[in-house]
Formats: C-alpha cells, structure tokens, sequence
C-alpha cells in the first residue's frame, strides 16, 4: 500500500492515513477486498473519480482548452484494489505465455527504446536479406482530443 498514492481530496481517508496505519487497516482492506472479488461486486463509494483538467505540455497555452487532458483521480482504496487485481492479471498471464514478446507498452523491462531498437534491427535484417522494407508510423499522441467528452448527465 506505501507505493500507492492517492491525489484525490475528495477521498474520506488520505493514503498518508492508510500507510501509517497499515497493520491495523490492511486486514479489513484485506477482508473488503476478498468480499469483492468472491461476490464481484466493487463497492459503489469506490467507483466515484474526481475528474481534473491537466495542461499536456508544461508550456501550452492555459487559456486554450485543447491544451489539457482530464485526470481521473481515484479513492485509495480503488487504487489498492486496481493494483492488485493487475498484479493478479500480469502474474496469470506470464504464467500462461499469453503475453506477446514484441510487447512494449505496459510491461516491465520494456520501453519505447526496446520497441525503436527492436524496430531498427528487424528492418535491416530484411534490408541485409534484401527483402522490401517498409515502415508506417501513426501519431495517436492527440487521438484522446478527437473522442466527444460530453456525456448524458448520469441518472
């Protein structure tokens, strides 16, 4: 629970509260989240994220709109139980040699350098072999501005 840390101030008990008084929460953490994963349920006060706007570049514009990307910030205790139930899935899927080796995004000990060098050397094997070569690269860096952010008010 220390490396997990909650910006939310909406959140009815700080993490600094949960990390210095992990032996005494943990177990009930423990308890609650053993509860949720047996009946699949998530408990509804969990689920609610304080949404922030955070400006993309340091140096852009801050009276411009399209400068900022919302931050989702969640309670602690939905940050706890999201880093487990990733710890669960990772572990079930190296286990299982169902994770793809040419796997950059999301996975550890790998980065967008191991995808470049990775990259690199496939294309000049094939250019070594003399095979045709190409390479097609696709900015998604602003892909999230083009989704329509304005939701029906929620029931």
């Amino acid at each position: 629970m220390s490396s997990i840390h909650s910006g939310s101030p909406s959140d009815p008990c700080p993490h600094h509260v949960f990390n210095g008084t992990s032996s005494i929460i943990a177990p009930q953490l423990r308890m609650i989240i053993n509860c949720s994963f047996e009946t699949a349920t998530f408990p509804e006060s969990w689920k609610h994220a304080e949404v922030n706007a955070l400006l993309k570049k340091p140096k852009a514009d801050p009276r411009d709109l399209k400068n900022y990307r919302p931050i989702s910030l969640l309670p602690f205790p939905a940050k706890v139980i999201e880093k487990i139930v990733n710890g669960q899935l990772t572990r079930f899927l190296e286990d299982n040699n169902r994770l793809d080796t040419s796997q950059s995004g999301f996975s550890s000990k790998n980065s967008t350098e191991t995808a470049f060098i990775a990259a690199t050397n496939d294309i000049r094997t094939m250019l070594d072999r003399g095979d045709t070569t190409a390479l097609i690269l696709l900015d998604l860096s602003a892909a999230f501005n083009t989704i329509c952010h304005h939701l029906p008010p929620h029931p």
